[in-house]
């Protein structure tokens, strides 16, 4: 008889228990729904029975009974979804790509399809598999938070935007069928392996990722071709996410060696997120505050994952066909993006060589220009010989690449080159040509000082009406015009002095200045007080970055004190980057006077006028180029600034030391930085304001130890005795 009374009373306890875990699940949901926005409903639906590995699409339609409100109905990315799933039981539930998140890069946020939300129903599917996965068949309920609807004038209170929630759903899983699970990766590897349009594929691709087989990773991996983004990301997700990582990590590690597989700087990084999941390396250990030495460590495991797949492609790059020896080619250029920035490998640049005239347009231009300093060689000649000098693509991506070929021509090949760059430079147009190779490449491009052969050709630029055309001869006259043309300038610019668009007024001044420098002067007082366009805000900084002179510098001083607090701040900042040493009393004495602004007393961003300018001026001289302050000035800084920043910054550099980057840029651009995103021009300069440190200040060094700068930097700090880390 007890023996009944102890079954039924344990009948009851579980009945209890189930009792309070309903009411716990549903009393979350109604508190999360008191949270979500006012007049907005979501409602849930999906199928009743999924068998285990078969994709979750839930259908959610939005209504609002209120104005303002809209959604956003841009389809869910795997790895930045904008639905929560809430599951019971949540045994035998688990979240895929929860962990895999700190092992990679993550895929930009997609953007945003808004529309307006009312009454009339709006319907998004959404896939559960992407953020959960059920590994055990069974009876759950769900539902479902969204971030996609917004109502206009009604904030969150906590910053964090407020989640509509939807209706209890409930479904079965079914126990794992492994002849329906076949046949499914059967059906979904003609889907992508055949002719089906992107939307069709890529529900495969979706498709497969919920199967989580070792048949369906195998033909995901076969779907790293580097040439889909918004693909790849899917993939990474099916493999990162596995039930079976080791796996996975093996039949991709199979795919990385296999003579057709091309492989993409993802792949390689998914490998990489693979190798370190199956090995349980905690990634977030070095997390933590003063861990320091769990950082490197933690760099050295990721080094070491990513390393040792990359020896593997490079040695087994001769027996790739051409078709995936090129797309390993870029991954491999692509390596200092996804963490493992080693020395540049001849061989690599050689092999590059042979496959360039079969990379993509877009690839080729990425080559060029952003992994350049990777790939430099003289055998790359040929190639780009062809496309600078052949039939001309007059698409923007073909002049684009045209004119990133030729700036890599003339440095390889300057004398060869060097007819084409003038024609191209007085070629009309031109100001398109330099806007997409970047500003400075052609510009800069010829070692000297004014070309007078192209005057006439620069002028009738200017002259020519077309804006691009005008920009592009104006910064071409800034650079390389001579002084023969400047009465012609004179008469083109005195008539819109003051009203010039900023991009064309700022390379006119910078060419006065360097050819008739009290000339130059007069057109920059005018312009400065000039109110018929915002340039006068602004005129210091853009002037002073194409061109710099003694009047110039002395005008800066004069301006400390411009009533217009955006003239005074301009001014200052110049005079920190630009200004000679003796710029450095100035600008205390500036800091010392009373000041009083004019107008509203604010400035454009809306600061109040004399606090602004009074931290450009600290900012300064705390980051000038052409000297140190000493203890004592830090201390006089602070006692007129009226607040600690510029004493807790001079403490700061003295107790953990100075940033310094000396590098290259992945377009071969040299870098040379102290503490301040204003770069200086040379490694002699930059090597010059170190030296004014105060003795015994640490000096970290950032650069790659392969470089020849890097290299020179350390062998002159080691001579000097610095303290360098």
């Amino acid at each position: 008889m007890r023996n009944y009374a102890w079954t039924g009373a344990a009948v009851l306890l579980a009945m209890a228990t189930a009792a309070r875990a309903e009411d716990a699940f549903l009393t979350a949901r109604e508190e999360a729904a008191r949270q979500g926005p006012e007049g907005v409903t979501l409602e849930a639906a999906a199928g009743k029975q999924f068998r285990m590995g078969e994709l979750i699409r839930v259908t959610l339609t939005f209504r609002s009974t209120v104005e303002g409100a809209s959604l956003d109905t841009s389809a869910a990315n795997p790895w930045r979804t904008r639905e929560q799933f809430y599951v019971d039981p949540r045994e035998g539930v688990s979240e895929p790509l929860r962990k895999a998140r700190s092992y990679v890069r993550l895929p930009r946020a997609d953007g945003a399809a808004t529309v307006v939300l009312g009454l009339e129903a709006r319907r998004v599917e959404v896939d559960v598999n992407a953020a959960e996965r059920f590994d055990q068949p069974g009876k759950y309920r769900m539902y479902v938070t969204s971030a996609r609807a917004k109502v206009a004038g009604n904030p969150p209170p906590d910053g964090l935007a407020r989640r509509v929630v939807s209706n209890v759903i409930e479904f079965e899983i079914l126990p794992f069928d492994a002849a329906w699970a076949q046949g499914e990766a059967a059906e979904l590897q003609k889907i992508v392996e055949g002719k089906a349009d992107a939307a069709q594929r890529r529900n495969a691709l979706r498709r497969l990722r919920a199967l989580g087989t070792a048949e369906a990773a195998a033909i995901l991996a076969r779907q790293f071709t580097g040439e889909e983004e918004e693909e790849e990301y899917e993939v990474m997700a099916g493999l990162l996410g596995a039930a079976d990582r080791g796996a996975a990590l093996r039949t991709l590690s199979e795919r990385l060696v296999a003579p057709n597989q091309p492989v993409s700087s993802r792949f390689l990084s998914t490998l990489q997120g693979l190798d370190l999941m199956s090995r349980g390396v905690n990634v977030r250990g070095g997390r933590r505050v003063g861990a320091a030495a769990q950082d490197g460590a933690l760099q050295q495991e990721r080094d070491e994952a990513l390393g040792k797949y990359v020896d593997a492609l490079v040695e087994n790059l001769p027996r790739k066909n051409w078709p995936a020896r090129a797309a390993c080619l870029v991954a491999l250029q692509q390596m200092p993006a996804i963490g493992l920035d080693r020395a540049p490998d001849a061989k690599l640049a050689e092999a590059m060589s042979e496959v360039f005239e079969k990379l993509t347009r877009a690839e080729q231009v990425d080559v060029l220009r952003g992994y350049w300093v990777r790939v430099r060689t003289p055998a790359l000649l040929p190639s780009l010989k062809v496309l600078v000098s052949g039939k001309q693509d007059t698409s923007e991506g073909g002049q684009t690449l045209r004119n990133w070929a030729l700036v890599r021509t003339y440095e390889l090949d300057p004398a060869w080159a060097r007819e084409l760059v003038l024609e191209e430079m007085k070629r009309p147009g031109q100001a398109l040509q330099v806007r997409l190779a970047g500003r400075s490449e052609l510009m800069n491009l010829l070692p000297d000082a004014t070309l007078p052969q192209l005057d006439a050709a620069f002028v009738e630029l200017v002259k020519g009406g077309d804006f691009d055309e005008t920009w592009g001869g104006a910064l071409m006259i800034s650079r390389y015009g001579s002084p023969a043309i400047l009465e012609e300038m004179k008469k083109i610019f005195e008539p819109n002095a003051g009203r010039w668009a900023c991009s064309l007024q700022a390379p006119m001044l910078a060419y006065f200045l360097r050819v008739d420098e009290g000339y130059g002067i007069a057109m920059f007082r005018r312009c400065l007080a000039s109110r018929q366009t915002g340039c006068w805000r602004t005129l210091f900084r853009e002037v002073g970055r194409l061109q710099w002179t003694p009047m110039l510098e002395k005008l800066a001083t004069e301006s400390l004190d411009d009533p217009e607090a955006d003239i005074a701040m301009g001014a200052a900042s110049m005079l920190g980057v630009r200004g000679s040493a003796g710029s450095k009393a100035a600008l205390l004495a500036a800091l010392q006077r009373p000041y009083t602004p004019g107008g509203t007393g604010t400035t454009r961003s809306g600061q109040d006028s004399a606090v602004a300018r009074r931290g450009a001026i600290v900012a300064a001289l705390l980051n000038a180029h052409a000297w140190e302050l000493s203890e004592e000035e830090v201390a006089a800084v602070t006692r007129i600034a009226g607040d600690e920043t510029a004493l807790r910054r001079y403490k700061s550099r003295m107790r953990d030391g100075v940033g310094v980057t000396v590098g290259v840029g992945g377009d071969g651009k040299a870098i040379f930085r102290l503490n301040s995103p204003d770069g200086y021009e040379s490694l002699e300069a930059l090597e010059k304001r170190v030296a004014m440190l105060p003795a015994g200040v640490a000096v970290h060094v950032e650069g790659k130890p392969w470089e020849a700068n890097y290299q020179a930097f350390m062998a002159w700090a080691r001579e000097r005795g610095l303290r360098v880390e």
